[in-house]
This record gives C-alpha cells, structure tokens and sequence, in this order.
C-alpha cells in the first residue's frame, strides 16, 4: 500500500511539469498506472513516467537529447544497444523517463508504475499466471476503474491531440 501511495504523489508532481511539456498546444496528457504487474508494458510517448519492478528489465530509447531525463538506478548490467537505446537487467530497479522516449518493461515481475504523458502504451502479461491491474481512467486521475492487465497484447492511446 505505501508503494501505491508513493505512485500517486508521484504521478501528481509530474502532472504540471507534463502538461508544461506541451507547449501550450491544444493537447491533453492522458495517465497511465500498473499495480503489480507481471509480463510487458510497452509506453511510446512524451510526458512522465515513473515505477520499479522486482525482478526484469527495461528498455529506453531516448530519440531526442536533451528533452528530458532517463535515469534508471538498481541495474546489474547495462547494454548499449545503439547511440539512443539501453537496456537495463536488475532487481528492484527503478526508473524514470521524461521528455519524447519509449519505455519497454519486458519479461518482468511486480512491475508498479505511474505515467503523465501522450502516446500509445502496450500491456499484457506475457504468459505469467498473475497479472496485476491497470488504469487509464482520466476522468478520475486513474484513482479508479483498475482492470486486469489483458494476458494478449493489447494497446491504448494515452492523452488526446485536441
């Protein structure tokens, strides 16, 4: 519960720097949270995320220096895999991710993580027997409304272009 609580003031201290990311276009940030999770989620957008997960991996591509920070701590090996992508293998890692970049959490355990952000994000649980929840209810800040993550991949867009 103190791990759910700790997403929450998160995704409310990244709300107004997202929505500053916009530019003053007419765009909505749409938000995303995953509560002990296991399997893949795949987020492909601009805006905020945060999490960790017990046990995985994470993939960030970061097309656009300089828009934002990656910063992953707890990884016991990290891959270069070309001049904007790494892969991070660990326990107990946690993440962040702003700016334009795509986040692939693959093959994880207890993922938990929160998003303010615009784009599409991909969820299943690969198989694992335990799924864990989801919400991209904006209407209650994504407070509510938690389904079981989809055990096919299934994708949703985040945000609205106006």
């Amino acid at each position: 519960m103190r791990k759910l609580a700790l997403l929450g003031v998160l995704v409310a201290a990244v709300a107004v720097p997202a929505s500053v990311l916009a530019g003053g276009k007419n765009t909505s940030d749409g938000c995303l949270v995953v509560q002990n999770a296991n399997g893949i989620v795949t987020l492909n957008g601009r805006g905020t995320l945060v999490g960790r997960f017990d046990t995985g991996q994470i993939t960030i591509t970061d097309p656009v220096e300089g828009d934002g920070v990656i910063k992953v701590i707890g990884a016991d090996q990290v891959q270069r895999v070309s001049d904007i992508k790494k892969r991070y293998w660990g326990q107990n890692l946690r993440f962040r991710a702003s700016g334009r970049f795509v986040a692939r959490v693959g093959d994880a355990i207890g993922i938990d993580l929160s998003a303010v952000a615009r784009g599409k994000v991909t969820l299943s649980t690969a198989d694992y027997i335990e799924s864990g929840s989801y919400s991209i209810d904006v209407d209650s800040f994504c407070q509510e409304n938690f389904k079981l993550v989809p055990d096919l991949p299934q994708t949703f867009v985040l945000g609205s272009s106006g």
